[in-house]
């Protein structure tokens, strides 16, 4: 069967600009047309977090394979959902943590397991990164060239809101991580790297709190 390959968003106009940058890629609204093309062998999911798993799961079951951006999933059970759909299926997922592919990282672990700097007992991370502030609005209505409900999909109904919508969307719970898990799952999975960790924590304490201000936009919104 000849191979084909397309591009999927809710957003017109997103979908349509993407088509352009990928010549010969189809343009469809619904990642179902995509899943249904027997043709396509595998999918990449680079949508908002909260989407990451189902549409992960929705591809393997019928036999697809998957690179799903960082995080992988919204939660913990999320998580564990992929880990046993890949079990079962047979088919390979590969999570967005790109730097694992890149040179500079792989040598300076390469340089950890040689004994560089002795022992690693600990290993910190940290971002610094001053994010965009994403401003107020008021619940209004969607563009006409966005698909609402299928951006939406999983997550709860909440009403369309133009600063919890495109990038915006990592600072709102139902939709996104914050930067814990944006630029978080890059920093943490290099300490974990570092420090040889391939099991879950046996135990987890975290302080902090939400504060937004005139200047960052890190702050989670529930």
């Amino acid at each position: 069967m000849p191979r084909s390959f397309g591009v999927c968003d809710p957003d017109q106009k997103r979908r349509a600009e993407a088509a352009n940058q990928i010549g010969g890629a189809k343009p469809v609204a619904d990642l179902r047309t995509i899943l249904d093309d027997k043709s396509i062998d595998a999918v990449t999911i680079a949508t908002p977090d909260h989407w990451h798993t189902p549409a992960t799961l929705l591809a393997l079951d019928v036999g697809k394979h998957v690179y799903v951006e960082k995080p992988c999933s919204h939660n913990l059970r999320e998580g564990r959902l992929l880990v046993e759909a890949v079990a079962r299926t047979g088919r390979i997922v590969q999570h967005g943590t790109q730097a694992r592919s890149d040179e500079g990282f792989v040598e300076a672990m390469q340089m950890l397991r040689n004994g560089v700097i002795g022992d690693v007992l600990i290993a910190k991370a940290w971002n610094i990164q001053r994010r965009r502030n994403i401003g107020s609005a008021q619940p209004s209505s969607p563009p006409s060239e966005l698909d609402y409900d299928m951006w939406v999909g999983p997550a709860p109904l909440v009403p369309f809101q133009r600063n919890r919508h495109h990038y915006s969307w990592h600072r709102w719970y139902n939709f996104g991580t914050g930067d814990l898990g944006n630029d978080g799952a890059h920093e943490f999975d290099m300490a974990r790297w570092g420090l040889r960790v391939g099991t879950h924590p046996t135990s987890v304490a975290i302080c902090g709190g939400n504060f937004p201000s005139t200047t960052t936009g890190n702050s989670l919104i529930r």
